[in-house]
């Protein structure tokens, strides 16, 4: 995350460091993954592991089967343009441009996708794997908890 910017109505101020630190967590539940002009709304499971990278820059990575394709673009989605699609018999890999970068993504065989399609891509958010930007280390992922709750 590079910048944030917040717009609070928080009336007469009596304790400035209780207001300031009201806005700031308010902000941190609001963390989500920003690519381009699309954003996502992160579960609170990952709040935890995003302590402390307030301000700070992270790389996402997903796996090509954890991102969901629609035949068109969808709210919250990435609006791409499929490249090639290539037919792999239980599955279809197709490679998508999106802005600049250009993707792979795993889906079933069927419908069949063309060059040139545009679609919208949505990731399966508990399928993100997040990592610090300057050491490459991976952030410890969320785990559910022994009763099966994130």
């Amino acid at each position: 995350m590079v910048q944030v910017a917040t717009g609070q109505d928080v009336g007469k101020v009596l304790h400035p460091v209780q207001v300031i630190g009201q806005i700031e967590g308010g902000i941190a539940q609001g963390v989500g993954l920003a690519v381009g002009n699309f954003a996502l709304p992160l579960p609170p499971i990952w709040r935890k592991p995003l302590e402390g990278k307030v301000g700070e820059m992270v790389i996402v990575g997903i796996r090509a089967e954890n991102i969901t394709v629609h035949q068109e673009p969808a709210p919250r989605s990435l609006t791409a343009t499929v490249l090639v699609s290539e037919p792999l018999g239980s599955q279809q890999l197709v490679t998508v441009q999106v802005g600049d970068d250009v993707l792979k993504v795993a889906i079933p065989p069927e419908p069949l996708l063309t060059a040139g399609q545009t679609v919208g891509l949505a990731p399966v958010v508990e399928k993100l794997r997040l990592f610090d930007k300057e050491t490459g280390e991976a952030l410890p992922a969320p785990t559910l908890s022994p009763g099966g709750n994130r």
